[in-house]
């Protein structure tokens, strides 16, 4: 079975609304532009192959599926979440609609979109990994792959090897006293 099922085809003739129409929902770009630095600094690389492999910085655990009431999913690719709000978010500014997610939006207070494959959306929830689906997508499988995010550098004045043995030293022969005669 293959890891990504054939998706549904999105409604057609609904309009999508952009993203930037409801701030309190998906962000302002300055949230954006933070969320990208905290992406970059946890996410080394997603890969899809027989399974789904996140190679990350972070201490998350295998994804959990997530479900937010009042959003339908319905369509994902590499390159956007095409999601469906119901009314109860036009408290929020938001109305209801399809909207375009795209990596690094956020998803309400404290969450984001970290990736994006197509049947996949990977979102940072508080600290935990979560994923949504979208339509006919099977359980994907995982493999959770940890880097650490830190390095060091130690400033030395030392020479750096080179991965030769010093030469020996050579000295002279020691010499012979003269011979007496």
């Amino acid at each position: 079975m293959p890891l990504i099922a054939s998706l549904l085809a999105p409604s057609v003739g609904t309009a999508v609304h952009p993203t930037s129409t409801c701030p309190r929902l998906f962000g302002t770009p300055e949230i954006k532009a933070a969320n990208t630095r905290r992406r970059m600094s946890r996410v080394h690389w997603i890969e899809v192959d027989d399974r789904l492999e996140i190679a990350h910085g972070a201490r998350w655990k295998q994804p959990e599926p997530v479900y937010f009431p009042g959003v339908d999913v319905v369509e994902i690719t590499s390159e956007s979440a095409r999601i469906r709000l119901d009314e109860r978010f036009e408290r929020l500014g938001c109305p209801a609609g399809d909207y375009a997610v795209r990596l690094d939006e956020a998803l309400g207070e404290g969450n984001r979109v970290v990736g994006l494959v197509p049947g996949v959306m990977l979102v940072e929830l508080g600290r935990r990994l979560a994923w949504v689906g979208a339509p006919g997508v099977e359980y994907p499988k995982w493999r959770m792959i940890w880097g650490s995010p830190y390095y060091f550098l130690r400033r030395s004045e030392a020479k750096a090897p080179t991965g030769r043995r010093p030469a020996p030293v050579r000295r002279p022969p020691p010499r012979r006293p003269p011979a007496r005669r």
